[in-house]
């Protein structure tokens, strides 16, 4: 089995690399479960329902110059859907994540760097897998 250090991964906007990504969450999703239990059940009986995308956290040591940095912050502004994309060229793996930037902000903390906090809902139809 192989194991592949995640330092390796690109995180990008419309297929643009987004540059100093310091943190990305795992990106997915999550199925409701309708309880279809009956009256005389010994066992509850669950049916799945509708699939949610998750809210994926992602953390960039932030240049206020850099197009790409500006571009999130449009994307944000606008409120529209767009396509965002985890790849990782080494093993080979790649998705592609149509999503909305729901939280954007800014910080410094006094011993790190300038950061920019990003949160995207992924949308239908989900993570979808482009690998080789």
């Amino acid at each position: 089995m192989t194991k592949y250090a995640g330092r390796g991964l690109v995180f990008s906007l419309d297929s643009a690399p987004i540059a100093q990504v310091t943190s990305v969450d795992s990106a997915g999703s999550t199925r409701a479960l309708v309880d279809a239990s009956a009256y005389g059940d010994d066992w509850k009986d669950y049916v799945v329902g509708q699939q949610d995308g998750d809210e994926m956290a992602v953390e960039i040591a932030y240049d206020p110059e850099d197009s790409e940095h500006l571009a999130l912050q449009a994307a944000y502004d606008t409120g529209e859907p767009t396509t965002f994309g985890m790849s990782h060229d080494l093993s080979g793996w790649a998705v592609t994540i149509p999503g909305i930037l729901t939280k954007l902000s800014r910080g410094a903390p006094r011993d790190g760097l300038l950061t920019m906090a990003l949160s995207i809902k992924i949308l239908s139809p989900g993570v979808e897998d482009e690998s080789s």
